[in-house]
């Protein structure tokens, strides 16, 4: 991982986790609301590029 100043280094460390599924999909397991993960299929998470911001 190169190293790189960035203003915003909580940013950057939010776009690290995201960017990687295994540890997203674990994160929403245990997060999110029994009533929010009936409603998802966590297996079909994918990683996309760009933001939409």
């Amino acid at each position: 991982m190169s190293k790189k100043f960035t203003p915003t280094p909580h940013d950057a460390v939010f776009k690290q986790f995201l960017s990687e599924k295994r540890p997203l999909k674990i994160s929403l397991n245990i997060w999110l609301p029994d009533e929010i993960k009936a409603l998802c299929d966590l297996d079909s998470l994918k990683v996309e590029s760009g933001s939409s911001c």
